[in-house]
């Protein structure tokens, strides 16, 4: 049947033909195949580069966190008063406090900027106050956390 309608046109259009198909079969090869995966390779690759950018600056936060900078002071203050101290000074809200014992204390905050909960960390360490537990989850808002962490008096290095 194909055959009857290719032989019933003219030469010329049967050589027009010949050109055409091809070209019209990679043309919709294109739009209905390649360039979707394209399109979603090309997705990939920036979400893979921005999920490398997290990482790197998350490890970067975590080194900062586990190297301390700066003397290390108590100034004779209680641990439960240097940790309260810490997380206000940085604007963030406890919602409660528990002490364990005269070492150990724990505190909750809800809803609190993840940055000012890191730089709250990077602080009690330069004060000599080290994490003993800590449970961070994301909050509904997008860069607020939900937090249980448990502060020990870490031991006096010369």
């Amino acid at each position: 049947m194909l055959k009857e309608k290719y032989a019933a046109l003219s030469r010329r259009e049967q050589h027009i033909l010949l050109f055409a198909l091809p070209i019209g079969i990679v043309l919709v090869l294109w739009l209905l195949l390649i360039r979707p995966t394209l399109a979603h390779h090309s997705a990939l690759q920036s979400k893979l580069a921005q999920k490398t950018e997290d990482l790197a600056w998350l490890q970067q936060a975590a080194a900062q966190i586990k190297a301390p900078s700066g003397p290390r002071s108590t100034n004779g203050q209680p641990l439960r008063q240097r940790v309260t101290q810490t997380f206000a000074q940085h604007s963030i809200n406890l919602s409660r406090i528990q002490s364990g014992n005269n070492e150990e204390i724990s505190v909750w905050s809800d809803n609190a900027s993840f940055n000012g909960m890191l730089s709250a960390i990077q602080s009690g360490i330069e004060q000599n106050i080290q994490i003993s537990q800590a449970q961070i989850s994301t909050a509904e808002q997008s860069g607020r956390v939900n937090a249980r962490l448990s502060f020990i008096e870490a031991a006096n290095t010369p």
